[in-house]
């Protein structure tokens, strides 16, 4: 049964369709925040709407204390006139219809969900008071999740209301440019296009290169695997559709399932791998070139490789190492100690200490906080956040035991490292 909300958007809707668009002379702003708070309420998803580009209405069920548009704010404002839409390096999405004169911006939202990993770097990000982290990751899993597919379809309604012009989602999938913003969100790192096939390369079987390419994502080689990439050898792959396109689309799939078996193999969690397989999989739907979907796959194995790498500090980690391996980059923001560790192994204290030294060659303290300094490293570079926010935030007990540690193996101050890597410093907490 339908909602009175919902019935009440359709009727609204209906009257549209017998005026003409919204333009200069004719603003019905307050028409256009009526639909989007309804939208809002409906998909309890947040739901922005700007006039002449100033903020006019946000409607959401969530208080954030920092709004997660704001780390995307300049990408979205680009966006072409009509229905559009935005991904963000944490797998959101935001969804955008706009005319000369009026946005309206749906999100963040998922249609899976992230780590709290990922949640809490993307708190980082904004500034969040550490303080406030677990309640910020609270908040964010409050929103509702949304396919994709749903959120366009919505905003097509809606681009037929603000500017009187029909689309369907075939006019809207991605294009040249959308690739490049995900290559630099998803990767976080330029590099040039690569493609998995070198043409003038000698045939080889398809499980041949398979074969190579999953060992090297299970035993976390990403080096190893992007060389072998760049001259891989051309092999005869079978057509699973008339269309090319969608024929790529389906070895992707294929691929996808591949890689997330090798490093679940490697020691990923099943429910981290199939996670992300999910993520490239939806992104590659929306893709329409050939060239961006090997862009892609080629993003995807090589992120399955990184993946696995932190996890494996040794050639053939045994499970004890995998279990604390996967335990620490799950636990980086916040207090981690030996106890807890072995209590989430089902081990004494010192039985694990001993095994991981035998078998790493260092002691799990000094492990602990390696990872924790590489993490702190990232914050440095690519946020804002004072050097007390981020000890807070990586469980420090204190700003000075943070430098003490930061130092220890780095052989500089964390305001040092950041003045090298040319990040600007916030002028409180430096």
């Amino acid at each position: 049964m339908l909602s009175i909300g919902f019935v009440n958007v359709l009727l609204y809707l209906f009257q549209r369709i017998y005026r003409p668009p919204i333009g200069e002379e004719d603003m019905d702003i307050d028409g256009i925040a009526y639909i989007a708070e309804a939208i809002s309420n409906l998909a309890n998803i947040p739901v922005h709407v700007y006039a002449e580009d100033e903020l006019y209405y946000l409607f959401t069920n969530v208080s954030f204390e920092a709004d997660p548009i704001v780390t995307y704010q300049e990408q979205i404002d680009a966006l072409p006139k009509g229905v559009s839409y935005f991904v963000t390096s944490e797998s959101s999405y935001y969804g955008v219809v706009s005319s000369e004169h009026v946005r309206l911006v749906v999100g963040p939202f998922w249609d899976v969900w992230p780590s709290n990993l990922t949640l809490q770097r993307m708190a980082a990000k904004l500034a969040v008071n550490p303080e406030r982290l677990n309640q910020f990751i609270d908040e964010i899993r409050s929103i509702s999740l949304l396919p994709l597919y749903t959120a366009l379809k919505v905003l097509c309604m809606m681009n037929y209301v603000i500017n009187a012009n029909y689309l369907v989602l075939s006019d809207i999938i991605i294009h040249g440019q959308d690739q490049e913003t995900i290559t630099r969100e998803l990767a976080e790192e330029d590099f040039s296009r690569r493609e998995f096939r070198n043409p003038s390369a000698t045939d080889h079987s398809s499980e041949q290169v398979e074969a190579t390419i999953t060992e090297l994502v299970r035993s976390g080689k990403p080096d190893e695997l992007e060389s072998y990439l760049k001259s891989a050898p051309s092999f005869k792959q079978g057509a699973m559709s008339p269309n090319r396109v969608r024929s790529e689309k389906n070895a992707f799939v294929v691929s996808a399932t591949l890689v997330s078996r090798a490093a679940a193999a490697g020691g990923m969690s099943m429910d981290e791998a199939l996670t992300k397989s999910d993520v490239y999989i939806n992104r590659c739907e929306l893709l329409s070139s050939i060239d961006d979907i090997h862009e892609l796959s080629f993003h995807m194995v090589i992120d399955y490789a990184e993946s696995v790498m932190r996890l494996r500090i040794t050639d053939s980690p045994s499970k004890t190492v995998l279990g604390v391996t996967a335990y620490v980059h799950a636990h980086l923001y916040g207090p981690i100690t030996t106890e807890e560790i072995a209590r989430s192994l089902y081990m004494s204290r010192s039985v694990l200490s001993t095994a991981f030294k035998r078998e790493t060659g260092q002691n799990l303290s000094d492990f602990v906080q390696k990872e924790k300094v590489e993490e702190a490293k990232g914050l440095l570079r690519n946020t804002e956040q004072t050097l007390l926010s981020i000890s807070t935030y990586l469980g420090y007990s204190s700003q000075s035991h943070f430098n003490t540690v930061f130092k220890r193996y780095t052989g500089v101050t964390p305001r040092e490292y950041r003045r090298s890597s040319g990040t600007t410093l916030p002028s409180f907490g430096r």
